[in-house]
């Protein structure tokens, strides 16, 4: 039966010094059985790739979802600074985004998502730093999964996106910067926690298990 099979520490001093002060571990529901058989795999005549099959013939496993911390939210407020940090950055405003990130993580330094979208501001020039964001959100999020976990985090529970989205950055990252190994075994976790994959990690395995160097997706226009 899988695994979870990373622990991940962070590249950086401190992202290490941010994980340490994270207290409790985010707390993890318990939704049910998730079963293969009542997912969507293609058209009947459609190949399903080498991972879908292995990860279907493991058959029904426990289906979660991760808690989601999101400091400082107003309940009645539609928007958060999550959403307000990405607009500041699409109006070029890439500081005030990251100013507004660092202050959710100094209140309350689980808040998964804000480690990833300062990894996603520092992708372009800086990969190795955006790394070591994306590893400490992957981190934290790791702090709630028991040894041996072996369940599903579906991206239908939205609290689980900040996790699969910080695995998704770590696994673009280290194939970037031509760690393909590690690059893999990210991926391949992340297809077996989320076999819905809606972030594509489908798409860039062959290239990482074939070590073909990263390049950007024409179609990104971020």
């Amino acid at each position: 039966m899988w695994a979870y099979p990373l622990r991940t520490e962070p590249g950086s001093i401190a992202g290490r010094r941010v994980v340490a002060r994270c207290g409790a571990p985010l707390r993890l529901q318990y939704h049910g059985t998730w079963d293969p058989a009542e997912e969507y795999w293609g058209e009947p005549d459609d190949p399903i790739d080498d991972i879908f099959q292995t990860i279907i013939a493991a058959g029904p496993r426990p289906e979660c979802e991760m808690e989601q911390v999101l400091p400082g939210q107003d309940p009645d407020d539609i928007d958060d600074d999550i959403i307000r940090s990405a607009e500041l950055r699409q109006a070029g405003y890439s500081g005030k985004a990251r100013a507004l990130l660092r202050a959710m993580i100094v209140q309350d330094p689980r808040c998964i998502d804000a480690h990833v979208h300062i990894g996603n501001l520092m992708f372009d020039d800086n990969p190795k730093g955006a790394l070591a964001h994306y590893q400490t959100a992957v981190a934290i999020g790791e702090q709630a999964l028991p040894g041996g976990f072996g369940g599903v985090l579906p991206w239908g529970w939205i609290d689980n996106r900040p996790f699969l989205r910080g695995l998704n950055g770590m696994s673009i990252s280290l194939w970037r910067l031509r760690r393909f190994e590690e690059a893999e075994v990210a991926i391949d976790a992340q297809l077996w926690l989320s076999p819905s994959d809606n972030v594509g990690a489908r798409f860039i395995r062959d290239d990482v298990r074939a070590r073909q160097l990263w390049r950007r997706d024409p179609d990104d226009d971020g």
